[in-house]
């Protein structure tokens, strides 16, 4: 997968209603509630995702002893770092947080306009 392919696949998610994801203790999950998952869960394989990698940030799920990188994107050629993962991780976290202090609802323009904040998606068209 390329980080436009992964860009486009966030922001599909995002407008059809599939983040945010959280537990039932409304706390932010790569495995959420009715089969949602946040903006790292969406591309991580159920052969890779253990129970014990929520509540840790994207960067420190991979102390947990993953050993199957292939479902990582890819820009341009190279393979994205933990902290990229980090990075998209926290938009998706800011605006769940945001979500829920305004009691409102995801807002799909402000996630896109976050997501091209960062450098990992540079090159992805607008």
């Amino acid at each position: 997968m390329t980080t436009k392919e992964y860009f486009n696949l966030l922001i599909e998610t995002s407008e059809s209603g599939g983040f945010p994801a959280i537990t039932k203790g409304n706390k932010c999950a790569y495995r959420g509630e009715g089969g949602r998952r946040c903006a790292v869960g969406i591309i991580m394989p159920d052969h890779v995702y253990k129970e014990s990698m929520e509540g840790a940030p994207a960067s420190n799920i991979f102390e947990k002893g993953i050993v199957d990188w292939s479902w990582l994107p890819m820009k341009n050629g190279v393979t994205i770092l933990a902290s990229d993962l980090n990075s998209i991780q926290e938009v998706h976290d800011m605006q769940v947080k945001n979500t829920w202090s305004r009691i409102g609802v995801w807002d799909p323009d402000k996630f896109e306009a976050a997501l091209r904040e960062l450098w990992v998606f540079d090159d992805v068209e607008k």
